[in-house]
């Protein structure tokens, strides 16, 4: 099966990379890492731009692989399409989508909602552009069913009347997928993919799904409580919980995927895609540094490993074979900070100053639409984040959405209300935000807008040394600068 989808594929034999070749510094595409695998975090909380990076460098890569979350994740590409400017919001499919070269991989580590992964793939294909022949999926990832997410919304309503703290979800079901994996009653995709040609393997399912509906039936029952369960929310439970429909549908979607013989064995593929056959991968995170499970901000976090450490749980790639190779980690960080959902943010500026950068910015959830929470840039939660994965570069987006400001200004440390004073690393204990201090730095701003500037030397100085001050307080070189959202508008900072 494996060779077979190497051969499937077809991109070996198309793409006439060079591997040995010294990078051309002079090329098109020259500001991009020559790696042999990259991986591109959020080092924030999420909504840093990573998508823009991905889509940039994807096609100077065979395979783009995602290793945690599922459609809790948003990533916005903007592509043009026969001189039309087109705009995809993607949240599952990987951001090599727009480049038909590259292969597109969820790693075992992802939680898959097939009916939203479906609905992307459509408006992929809507566009002209191939994707299901494209898509690989780890037999090993878990599924999310249309029941975790209901539970996981009618969770979100208990906690606003007050029972528990409010986290502020996607309602996408993420949560009460890992919870079932760690729980051992989840369901994967190799569990359904094959039920609609093989009778044994469908009871089998069948048994899987229908365990697993009483098991939920039983624990969240107190859930339809009216107090949070809508009317349309019952509907959807007995919908939800009918097996005839989840079969029916699970059966459709196993012929669907078979038919594009896209569901394998993702460990042994890719270990082989870096081994044997010395092929380029791109690895992109979903959500951020800051809401990872262990050293997030707990609770307010998300349910999966963000960090770098992740990629070797989430895809099978063993620490030891990352060593061995030209292995690049790039941190993607906004220009000041944003925050979607609930939970601590130090530098949050005052409701109106927030509304105010949140319009300029277009800062509304690609997956929730809601507005998020604006900041000046935190310092300190940058470098927290880079003392955790040891970022080789970092691309700093947006810096064009703070001109304008006469002054800017950078969070460079906590001051609690013990007395203490922290620099390079976040609270522990959610408390201590609660009369914190931020230390800020204030620079000078600028006025030009800068959107068509190409060159850094050609940035206002007030904003060149915007950027060489955050590169001296962190410690992290500044590749490129993003100056607004299309592929082409960003700055290589070679120096």
């Amino acid at each position: 099966m494996k060779d077979f989808i190497f051969e499937k594929q077809k991109f070996f034999s198309s793409i006439k990379r060079q591997f040995s070749k010294p990078w051309d510094y002079t090329s098109k595409r020259s500001h991009y890492p020559n790696s042999q695998v990259t991986l591109v975090l959020g080092s924030q909380w999420g909504d840093e731009g990573k998508g823009k990076l991905v889509d940039q460098i994807a096609n100077e890569y065979d395979i783009i692989c995602r290793f945690n979350g599922g459609n809790n994740a948003g990533h916005s590409v903007v592509t043009t399409i026969n001189g039309k400017k087109i705009k995809l919001g993607l949240h599952l499919f990987p951001c090599g989508a727009l480049h038909e070269n590259t292969v597109n991989l969820l790693g075992n580590g992802t939680v898959i909602h097939i009916p939203s992964l479906f609905e992307e793939v459509k408006l992929i294909e809507d566009i002209g552009i191939n994707a299901l022949s494209r898509l690989l999926i780890s037999s090993h990832a878990q599924i999310v069913p249309d029941l975790f997410q209901l539970i996981d919304g009618l969770e979100e309503n208990e906690k606003s009347l007050g029972v528990a703290k409010k986290i502020g979800t996607t309602r996408k079901g993420i949560g009460v997928t890992y919870a079932m994996e760690k729980d051992r009653i989840g369901l994967r995709v190799g569990d359904f993919y094959g039920i609609h040609n093989d009778v044994i393997q469908k009871m089998q399912f069948e048994e899987q799904l229908s365990s697993l509906i009483r098991i939920c039936k039983g624990r969240f029952n107190y859930l339809l409580d009216p107090k949070f369960c809508s009317k349309e929310d019952r509907r959807k439970w007995d919908e939800y919980t009918n097996i005839k429909r989840a079969m029916d549908r699970y059966t459709k979607y196993s012929k669907i995927l078979s038919n594009h013989n896209t569901v394998i064995n993702t460990m042994d593929y890719l270990n082989d895609a870096i081994k044997k056959f010395g092929k380029k991968i791109l690895i992109e995170g979903a959500n951020g540094v800051l809401l990872d499970t262990e050293y997030g901000t707990y609770p307010y976090v998300t349910s999966s490993c963000t960090l770098s450490a992740g990629i070797c749980t989430g895809l099978g790639i063993p620490p030891r074979l990352l060593k061995k190779i030209d292995f690049n980690v790039i941190g993607v960080a906004k220009a000041y900070q944003t925050r979607v959902g609930e939970g601590p943010m130090a530098t949050e500026l005052p409701k109106e100053e927030n509304t105010e950068m949140a319009l300029k910015g277009g800062e509304f959830g690609v997956t929730t639409g809601r507005q998020r929470r604006c900041g000046w840039l935190d310092i300190v939660a940058l470098k927290y984040s880079h003392q955790l994965n040891e970022f080789d570069q970092l691309i700093l987006t947006k810096l064009d959405i703070l001109s304008g400001y006469d002054t800017v200004k950078l969070g460079v440390g906590y001051r609690l209300k013990n007395g203490q004073t922290l620099h390079k690393t976040i609270p522990i204990d959610n408390s201590n935000y609660d009369d914190l201090e931020v230390i800020y730095e204030t620079l000078p701003g600028w006025k030009e807008d800068i959107t068509g500037i190409r060159s850094f030397e050609d940035l206002p100085i007030n904003a060149q040394n915007y950027v060489r001050r955050i590169e001296k307080l962190t410690g992290i070189f500044i590749r490129w600068i993003g100056v607004g959202p299309d592929r082409e508008e960003t700055i290589e900072k070679l120096h």
